[in-house]
């Protein structure tokens, strides 16, 4: 089987961006693959992400996603991003035909479905002097605010890291509960190892190497990687293209940006072919 696998459309964010994503919808729908992954940052608001998993509608196959960080912001002072990541969003995924895949699994022929948004715990800190306190609050030193919007719009009512605790014993809950015969595709908004971060650190600067913290866990890269049966594992949220392997696995990070995007051809053991849709 294969599928394709997209991420960071953030339909409604800029008019080149949607038409970029527009494009891509009609090329998905007019190549039928066994399955389509969307994963995560799909729009800027509940309103355009209906309209963005919509676009979808005609595909055949199944259709799985899950949220990114920006799919569970705020849009007022008041709310919880933990009821849009557990039930607004699942309830739009569900209307437009979209597996949750955050939630369960889901099989498709012969190869087992995964996901999670992810989050961070601020494992991917580098060695560069500034405390924990900061990245708790989010803030370089020095700075007037927070430098990470989820310090602004996301409000999940515990700490980072405990939040990707319990995302990562979901997802460990998941990957036990796939038939030992299956082969497993992993599907996370947030990156899932530092290896797809951008090498050597020392040629980052120092204020994103300081935000480089929020890009995910290595928590996640330690379950996975005790599940032989994973083969693949795709993440966005970075927008830079990038595959790394850790043993028998290979980790890709989905490319694009706000104003241009990319599409992923694989099958369970390898990527067939990458497309980019500009506006």
């Amino acid at each position: 089987m294969d599928y394709w696998i997209t991420s960071d459309l953030h339909y409604g964010v800029a008019e080149d961006g949607d038409r970029a994503v527009e494009a891509l919808a009609r090329h998905v729908c007019a190549h039928p693959a066994d399955a389509l992954l969307v994963g995560g940052d799909i729009a800027c608001s509940v309103t355009s992400l209906a309209r963005c998993l919509a676009l979808f509608a005609d595909f055949p196959g199944a259709k799985l996603a899950v949220p990114g960080n920006h799919d569970v912001w705020l849009e007022h002072e008041e709310g919880d991003s933990w009821a849009l990541h557990e039930q607004q969003v699942p309830d739009l995924f569900l209307r437009a035909g979209f597996h949750p895949l955050h939630l369960e699994p889901r099989t498709v022929g012969e190869v087992a479905f995964v996901g999670s948004m992810g989050w961070y715990d601020y494992s991917f800190r580098d060695d560069i002097g500034i405390e924990l306190d900061w990245y708790e609050k989010k803030t370089l030193p020095g700075g007037h605010g927070p430098l990470w919007n989820d310090a602004r719009y996301a409000r999940f009512g515990c700490s980072d890291p405990e939040l990707t605790e319990q995302l990562v014993t979901r997802l460990a809950a998941q990957l036990a509960s796939v038939p030992p015969a299956l082969e497993i595709v992993a599907l996370i908004h947030h990156v899932a190892t530092k290896d797809l971060l951008v090498h050597p650190r020392s040629i980052v600067p120092l204020r994103w190497r300081f935000a480089n913290a929020f890009l995910g866990s290595e928590r996640f890269a330690e379950l996975l990687g005790a599940a032989p049966a994973v083969r693949q594992i795709f993440c966005g949220h970075i927008h830079r293209e990038k595959s790394v392997l850790r043993g028998a696995q290979r980790y890709t990070s989905i490319g694009g940006s706000y104003r241009h995007k990319q599409l992923v051809r694989a099958t369970s053991r390898q990527i067939v072919e990458t497309r980019s849709f500009t506006g």
